[in-house]
């Protein structure tokens, strides 16, 4: 039992700390070589006395990735996904955000990449410009019209 309260006072410290997960935790505690009985003992703690909270987690997440990263809606998903957050906490935190927010670093990312990026025509820059902001996480129809506000030429009508 010993060991489990070290674990969990460790992990509550760091909780405290910042916003984590409950995959996060679990991977701390595994290195600190616990059983998995007594993993779950001291997430489901962690969990009661409200050190961990998925949704609260799940939103400092987003707005953090969008804030600092200038990630897209679908990156950020992806990352939640992979740290076994379930999907309704994932697209009910994405409600609270509006898409303006969602794509507000866009236009600025695409302005400075264009800066550096080469190509013989405007049509191979212009892909190279989708394809670094699908990589970020965005979406093709928020880069298209972003591109398109951007009174990019060489991108046919018929796309939207």
């Amino acid at each position: 039992m010993n060991n489990t309260n070290a674990a969990f006072s460790r992990m509550a410290h760091i909780c405290s700390q910042k916003e984590c997960c409950v995959f996060d935790i679990k991977r701390k505690l595994r290195r600190k070589e616990l059983s998995d009985a007594e993993i779950e003992q001291v997430i489901e703690k962690l969990i009661s006395e409200k050190y961990i909270d998925e949704t609260r987690f799940t939103r400092s997440f987003i707005a953090d990735k969008l804030r600092f990263n200038k990630w897209g809606a679908q990156k950020i998903k992806n990352h939640l996904r992979a740290k076994y957050i379930p999907t309704s906490i994932i697209e009910n935190a994405f409600l609270e955000f509006e898409n303006d927010v969602l794509t507000k670093a866009l236009p600025d990312l695409l302005e400075k990449k264009r800066k550096s990026v080469t190509g013989k025509s405007e049509y191979e820059i212009n892909t190279k410009l989708i394809r670094y902001a699908l990589g970020k996480g965005f979406t093709m129809n928020d880069v298209l019209k972003c591109l398109k506000s951007m009174s990019i030429n060489d991108l046919p009508d018929d796309i939207m």
